[in-house]
């Protein structure tokens, strides 16, 4: 039998017994929740909807680092991969369970597209008051950064404007 068929049937189990989970450390880099309805239906985004910023370094603006900012919204996403001081690439793609599916745009032939996907990580299930099993994600190489700049902002909203 198929983990995938498994693991909800038992989320939704240990979510009506109210018992709490701890599969390991919670990590500070890039977490997220996800929540696990007790109809045992998977929310397909893993991210609600907003914006992120995501880099290689968990501090942002470290040149020769690469950095992500994106808007989520109804399981689509649109945002940019960026360099500190350099061009950009913006993107345009869906969120699935375990991966952002994007379309990267070339920034000097707009009409040219690169297929690419970003994995979420899997950092531990938490239990919810409401009795729900959440848990908590990552994007897979980069570390969530909370604090959005005003260039994040200016280089997301060109992205958004153009590819909306």
């Amino acid at each position: 039998m198929q983990l995938t068929k498994i693991l909800p049937s038992l989320f939704s189990k240990v979510s009506q017994l109210g018992l709490i989970l701890t599969l390991g450390m919670m990590s500070a880099n890039a977490v997220l929740a996800l929540s696990i309805k007790d109809n045992s239906e998977t929310n397909h985004s893993p991210l609600a909807n907003g914006t992120y910023l995501y880099g290689e370094s968990p501090q942002p603006d470290k040149i020769g680092k690469e950095y992500i900012v994106f808007r989520v919204f109804q399981n689509r996403v649109i945002g940019a991969f960026y360099l500190p001081y350099s061009e950009f690439s913006c993107f345009y793609g869906n969120m699935e369970a375990n991966q952002m599916k994007l379309s990267i745009v070339d920034p000097y032939d707009k009409t040219v597209t690169y297929d690419n996907s970003i994995a979420f990580r899997e950092l531990s299930p938490i239990a919810a008051s409401d009795n729900r099993i959440s848990r908590s994600v990552g994007l897979e190489g980069y570390h969530q950064i909370n604090q959005v700049s005003q260039n994040d902002r200016r280089i997301l909203n060109t992205c958004l404007e153009e590819y909306r």
